[in-house]
């Protein structure tokens, strides 16, 4: 809670809504005494609503304030606020609902709880801001355990979650008095109270490099939230801000930034940025000079367009990417595990590759032991593991569907969801989401340009400019006797074509050509050579384009001379004007989740690629554009692109330890797609039907069912699913299995059609 308020307990008696709290209510005791144990799922409820009462008849009392719950079992105890029982209380439904014992470990959040005497328990502390995260993290740790997946059942389990965590919807009548919103007063009071504060609020960045502007305002935003995060302890009260940023929730620290720091750098809406800083806030008048308003306002304008333009290419990726693994399935069998020697290498480069691939069966080499990767193994990171995967589960490949040991413990949460669909829609719908909205258009992510070592000792870069260094413009007699070297050869324009221009004739509108005159001239590098003739080459790892300028190519008519076809240029005939332009590229995140589409639909990048190579890219850009999606999604996807080149109607047979493979990009995967039905759904009708590859097609889909006059028939599960046998091989300890002949079930359903044809 905010201030502490006059003690005024007259709200406090409502008593028969304070259930076995009333006596203690009653009595106004500084603390309650609760057994835990006495909690179970019959009066749970009572005891949720019991507190909740309590909050809002006297949350504005310093006997509220200062209300102790002391919490107890038989052998360990700890005290809480009441606001903090209360919460747990509301965690404490889905633990009883999940037929399990409310145990210390249990505990969810208090800033005083701390439980001794217990080993697992020890020393720990509970958090104290409580973020969505932090709820997340406690329903898969002690509700979607494995266990309770294979005991409830996924719609059960949802539902308990659900009707536990809809309680939190009652801070809602709290919010008049928490008071969370934006208030310049505060602003101001805290910028008395502490200095550093105000001067954050003031910062400039001018003359910090251009790359870095972003970074150290973020920095500076950081400290600033850290500041109002504490308000309380220096100003006496808290800010209206404390409890959005303790929480994470409401406040986009990169939008306070602009708004109470320094708006920085912009993107121009075309992959690269304005070369000018905003060195202002909005609160400071940020935008009231016209080169200022003119960049916020265009850029604004640009992302609209590209948001539009997004739109139809976003919607049908997804269309395609769903209708590509609509009939991915699992291998219904829980003990069945494919016998595939193949695997998928992949690199963990990071915690985020790691959790990503959480418990998931992988070994560290082809011919080692199976492992189960802990997600939170920091000890992974940096290593290479060989992994059992949905892309080469030789149960998949034959049509059986994605076998447990290939699919992960996830195995458990999507064994009643189609695995193709859901993947489909969680990449899909994070790609188009972020690719329609406007605000990651707006962020810059300035790339670094990685110049050799010595570039900066003969060169000033200014934002986009560069320029000979004062070292060399200082001294005319040491420049005489360096020189610059360009080979001709390596001048490139960006248009090699000539413009044309459109003029109007009347009504008509003709294209004439003409030459507008406009080059782009650059280079990527060239030579500088030192007085004792060694010749240094400059230029970046990236390949920059270094676009000449107008001063520099008048310097070349007027003071260069060839030699050997190269055109040299004394360093003394330079001054301080501005030899080379460059572009600053924005890598913002429209630009990645491109990335990642081109990897899955793009011949030239696709077909180049292994699987290996494929997941890699994939995964790497997935974090690099902060998405959240576990990796085998992603290979079930990739899985469904991934062909026999020698059958490209198939998948490879895995079971061959000599299988080979080719990536197939989406649009070629649906253009071959086995199941003549999907082809039909794709595009180009007019060419399927007279392609001869159609007519091999004989694969079943899930759309047949939409073309059946009686698909009925087809629905019956005894009739159309693959019946697998597990046979022990006792002698070696080695699951083997075999696949029921299917002939008789083949016979079971033609006769039933011919009954129905009969009766008809």
């Amino acid at each position: 809670m905010a201030a502490i308020l006059d003690f005024n307990t007259e709200a406090l008696i409502n008593y028969k809504n304070y259930y076995v709290y009333a006596n203690s209510i009653m009595n106004r005791d500084s603390t309650i005494e609760v057994y835990v144990p006495e909690i179970t799922i019959s009066n749970i409820d009572d005891h949720i609503d019991a507190i909740h009462a309590i909050l809002k008849d006297g949350c504005e009392t310093d006997y509220i304030h200062e209300l102790n719950i002391h919490i107890k079992w038989e052998s360990a105890s700890c005290n809480l606020s009441i606001v903090d029982y209360w919460y747990n209380l509301i965690m404490w439904y889905m633990i009883l609902k999940t037929d399990q014992k409310i145990r210390p470990r249990h505990i969810f959040t208090g800033s005083s709880a701390y439980i001794p005497d217990i080993a697992y328990e020890k020393d720990k502390i509970y958090p104290y801001e409580l973020k969505r995260r932090d709820i997340k993290n406690y329903v898969n740790t002690y509700v979607l355990t494995l266990e309770n997946k294979i005991k409830f059942g996924n719609k059960a389990l949802n539902k308990i979650i659900a009707d536990g965590l809809w309680r939190y919807a009652y801070i809602e009548d709290f919010s008049y008095y928490l008071a969370n919103t934006i208030n310049n007063e505060d602003d101001i009071a805290l910028s008395r109270a502490v200095p550093q504060f105000r001067d954050l609020l003031h910062i400039s960045l001018a003359g910090i490099p251009f790359e870095d502007v972003k970074n150290q305002g973020q920095i500076a935003t950081n400290e600033a939230i850290k500041i109002i995060k504490n308000s309380e302890y220096s100003m006496g009260f808290e800010h209206g801000l404390t409890n959005s940023f303790r929480a994470e929730e409401a406040i986009n620290p990169r939008q306070y930034k602009e708004a109470s720091l320094n708006i920085g750098t912009k993107p121009n809406g075309s992959g690269g940025i304005y070369p000018y800083i905003i060195d202002k806030n909005f609160k400071t008048g940020g935008v009231n000079d016209p080169l200022s308003y003119f960049i916020e306002s265009s850029t604004a304008r640009a992302a609209q367009i590209m948001s539009k333009t997004n739109v139809g290419e976003s919607g049908n990726f997804a269309r395609l990417l769903g209708l590509n693994n609509t009939d991915t399935i699992l291998n219904p069998d829980t003990s069945y595990e494919c016998l595939s020697q193949h695997f998928v290498k992949i690199e963990l480069k990071t915690a985020k590759h790691v959790s990503m691939f959480k418990n998931r069966i992988y070994r560290m080499n082809p011919r080692g032991i199976d492992n189960i990767l802990n997600g939170n193994d920091k000890s992974m990171i940096g290593k290479t593991i060989y992994l059992h995967s949905p892309m080469t589960c030789a149960s998949n490949s034959a049509g059986h569907g994605i076998c447990k040991k290939c699919y992960g413990n996830l195995y458990w949460t999507n064994y009643d969801i189609n695995p193709g669909k859901i993947a489909a829609e969680i990449l899909s719908a994070q790609l188009t989401q972020t690719l329609l909205s406007a605000k990651h258009l707006l962020e810059t992510k300035i790339v670094n340009i990685n110049w050799n070592p010595e570039f900066k000792d003969y060169f000033n870069i200014d934002i986009n400019s560069i320029k000979l260094s004062d070292d060399f413009l200082d001294d005319d007699s040491n420049s005489r006797k360096f020189t610059m070297i360009i080979d001709p050869e390596q001048v490139q324009l960006v248009n090699e074509e000539e413009d044309t221009v459109s003029y109007e004739d009347g009504e008509e509108s003709i294209i004439v050509e003409e030459d507008t005159g406009v080059y782009n001239e650059y280079i990527t590098s060239f030579i500088i050579r030192t007085p004792e003739g060694v010749d240094i080459t400059f230029g970046s790892e990236e390949q920059t384009e270094l676009y000449i300028s107008q001063d520099l190519n008048n310097i070349i008519r007027k003071k260069a001379s060839n030699t050997d076809g190269k055109i040299n240029i004394p360093l003394s005939a330079f001054d301080d004007s501005v030899l080379f332009y460059i572009k600053i590229n924005n890598n913002e995140i429209s630009k990645t989740m491109n990335d990642i589409i081109n990897i899955i639909n793009k011949s030239s990048v696709t077909e180049k690629m292994s699987k290996d190579e494929a997941l890699q890219y994939i995964v790497d850009l997935v974090i690099d554009g902060n998405l959240s999606i576990d990796a085998v999604h992603l290979e079930v996807i990739l899985s469904n692109q991934i062909v026999d080149p020698d059958n490209i109607l198939k998948k490879p047979n895995w079971n061959n330890p000599a299988a080979k493979s080719r990536m197939f990009t989406l649009n070629q995967a649906l253009t071959n797609n086995p199941s003549v039905i999907i082809s039909l759904l794709y595009k180009d009708l007019h060419k399927v039907l007279y392609n001869p590859l159609t007519f091999t097609k004989n694969a079943p889909s899930f759309f047949d069912l939409f073309f059946c006059e009686q698909p009925q028939l087809y629905m019956d599960e005894s009739l159309y699913v693959t019946e697998v046998e597990g046979i022990k091989d006792y002698e070696n300890g080695i699951k083997m299995y075999s696949v029921v002949n299917t002939e008789t079930r083949e016979d079971e359903l033609m006769k039933k059609i011919e009954e129905a044809m009969d009766k008809k």
